[in-house]
């Protein structure tokens, strides 16, 4: 355990300490929120026929800036004059993420909403990136060279006051853009962090699209968190993962980091991309996504710094995974029982559950008269609306027809 506290520090290190300050570590590296919004307009324009409205909005508490689109113009819909649907990305995404997905969505083309909003979560994206970073100690001290500002100590090791980091600005935004019912999609941390919207704000919504969730499940009976000393047979690498997980080392840091040595960071993104996807998309399309993504790593780091206050990773039965503090699961009794939620996964998803831990959530959910539902989209993995966008789209029509 101390080897592995003492290597990951070096990497924290570098990841961490020999970054130069946000500013100067963006020039360096090239970026810019002005370079970002081009390049997501480049995306959306490529893959999106609706004309897509920047929508970017102050929020009053604070001053910190949400960024968004929206398929109308910008315009608010009355809930009786037509329906509105949120979309909203994962940990290191951004909103335009979705372009495999607005043009279905809408009723003009087979869907079944009249206003598209694809938002960047506070930290993420071309929004405002706070810092979120505590003040960095040394190894010898607490082992915390990148942790968040979210004290997990005050906070009872619950996550809450990182998720309201997300929530409350997110609703504020709502406010701010007129929207005032809506249908919830959001993938792997966004899917989260959407069921999370769900039960601190649930006058707001009208149905729930959770995709790839992370944090829904809770860790079976069996599971214990890595860092137990009981759990003798965790590998290495798995406890090393934790090790990382508990400095808060993120891996966006390791290819600032290295973009920045290397002055190469475009062209790692797109590699990454390639052999993440199976070189899935053409030539085009992968340098416009590598482009975008890249531009979103390049500005500092925010968001990803709650990573660690509200998800922690458990190894159980021979299988490793990444589970909230606070699972879903155990917020069931404070969810409404008149909001339908599809929660969907790909067929080789790294995060779909064992069937014994779907079933158990289902018959929880059932029993406490959730309308709870599953689907699967073949040919995908994490990202399924983007590699499978014609089964999925169809899911999602049919489910909010």
């Amino acid at each position: 355990r101390f080897f592995q506290l003492v290597i990951v520090d070096r990497v924290a290190s570098m990841a961490a300490g020999a970054l130069p300050r946000p500013g100067l570590q963006t020039r360096m590296l090239g970026g810019s929120v002005k370079q970002l919004l081009d390049a997501q307009r480049r995306l959306l324009d490529r893959f999106v026929s609706t004309p897509m409205t920047p929508l970017r909005l102050e929020l009053p508490s604070s001053g910190h800036t949400l960024n968004a689109v929206c398929s109308n113009g910008g315009q608010a819909i009355a809930p009786e004059e037509g329906r509105t649907v949120v979309l909203c990305h994962g940990l290191g995404a951004a909103l335009g993420f979705f372009f495999n997905n607005i043009d279905s969505l809408l009723r003009k083309n087979g869907g079944h909403f009249d206003r598209v909003v694809a938002v960047d979560w506070l930290g993420f994206g071309a929004s405002s990136r706070p810092h979120c970073a505590a003040p960095r100690n040394r190894w010898w001290s607490d082992f915390s060279l990148c942790k968040s500002k979210f004290d997990l100590a005050a906070d009872g090791a619950s996550g809450d006051a990182a998720a309201h980091f997300f929530l409350d600005t997110f609703d504020e935004f709502r406010r701010e853009a007129g929207i005032e019912q809506f249908t919830l999609m959001g993938h792997s941390l966004g899917g989260y962090l959407s069921a999370r919207y769900v039960v601190a704000y649930p006058e707001h919504l009208d149905q729930v699209v959770l995709v790839s969730p992370a944090g829904i499940f809770s860790p079976t009976d069996a599971s214990e968190p890595v860092e137990s000393p009981q759990v003798n047979s965790t590998p290495w690498i798995f406890r090393a993962l934790d090790t990382a997980w508990s400095a808060n080392v993120t891996p966006f840091q390791l290819i600032r980091l290295r973009g920045m040595l290397m002055q190469d960071g475009q062209a790692v993104v797109t590699n990454l991309l390639r052999r993440r996807f199976n070189n899935r998309f053409d030539q085009e399309t992968t340098d416009l996504i590598a482009e975008y993504l890249w531009h979103t790593t390049a500005l500092p780091g925010s968001g990803e710094y709650a990573m660690n206050s509200l998800l922690e990773p458990v190894f159980s039965n021979g299988r490793g995974g990444v589970y909230a503090r606070r699972p879903i699961e155990t917020l069931l009794e404070r969810f409404p029982t008149d909001i339908d939620v599809l929660t969907v996964f790909g067929d080789h998803d790294w995060l779909a559950p064992a069937p014994k831990v779907a079933e158990r959530f289902r018959a929880n959910a059932t029993t406490r008269g959730l309308r709870w539902g599953f689907g699967i989209t073949p040919e995908a993995g994490h990202h399924l609306y983007l590699e499978n966008p014609r089964h999925f789209n169809a899911m999602v029509r049919d489910f909010t027809a």
